[in-house]
């Protein structure tokens, strides 16, 4: 087992011990036919309500997840729209209440009983889930716990 990840199919999967989360730093009021992202890969077609994450490609976060992943915010899916930039994830915040500057998106892990593991991100991604482990960079912020928290 590599930091929790799986090892092959058919066997028992190991507890999940690896997070990453990051803050909403902005949340925008978008309408029908504006875009987001390089190359203007996602398209509203109705008013909707963006949130822009402090997280990108330069975490480690693949950008293969962008159209096509999500996050978790207040226990709710968050699709994410667009490309995923250097330092900015977008994601589609119009089905969730009451979101708030600061809030926190789960990116992998558990939220209020939701979760996204590894392996999600990893199939999502079309990758391994070695592969997302190993490409967390060092900006990423690690907080080792204790098996008493």
């Amino acid at each position: 087992f590599l930091y929790g990840g799986r090892a092959g199919t058919g066997l028992q999967a190991p507890e999940p011990v690896v997070s990453v989360h990051a803050r909403v730093v902005h949340i925008r009021q978008a309408h029908a036919g504006d875009t987001v992202g390089y190359g203007a890969t996602y398209q509203a077609e109705a008013k909707e309500q963006w949130a822009s994450l402090a997280i990108g490609y330069g975490d480690g976060i693949p950008r293969l997840l962008g159209n096509r992943g999500s996050v978790l915010i207040r226990g709710c899916r968050a699709p994410i729209i667009g490309r995923i930039s250097m330092d900015i994830t977008v994601v589609n915040i119009s089905d969730i209440a009451n979101i708030s500057l600061g809030d926190v998106a789960t990116l992998i892990g558990s939220d209020k009983g939701e979760q996204i593991t590894v392996d999600d991100v990893a199939e999502q991604a079309d990758t391994i889930g070695y592969e997302i482990l190993t490409g967390l960079s060092a900006r990423l912020p690690r907080i080792w716990r204790g098996l008493d928290e």
